[in-house]
């Protein structure tokens, strides 16, 4: 069986999550998977390395995505949730 992980999950994968089946959207897309990784490795302080061994992570990477591709700017407590479980950043 083939596991996703973070630092693989590309813009098609991401469109096929999200319905869509254009190529209208995909720097708009491409920029929402960039920011979501970008948001993820900051929240956490994790490493690419660390964050491809969590399916979680992969979970919460695709709705933080859904999220901004939609338009919502406040996350859901569940991304949070998930994020939470992965602190290298604590103060």
């Amino acid at each position: 069986m083939f596991e996703l992980k973070f630092s693989e999950i590309l813009l098609e994968d991401i469109k096929g999550y999200l319905n869509v089946f254009d190529n209208d959207s995909d720097l708009l897309i491409q920029t929402f998977l960039d920011s979501a990784k970008a948001y993820i490795r900051g929240y956490t302080g994790q490493n690419d390395l660390y964050l491809d061994e969590q399916k979680d992570i992969v979970v919460a990477l695709y709705m933080l995505v859904e999220q901004y591709y939609d338009g919502h700017n406040n996350h859901e407590k569940s991304i949070e949730n998930i994020l939470n479980l992965h602190p290298n950043n604590l103060v």
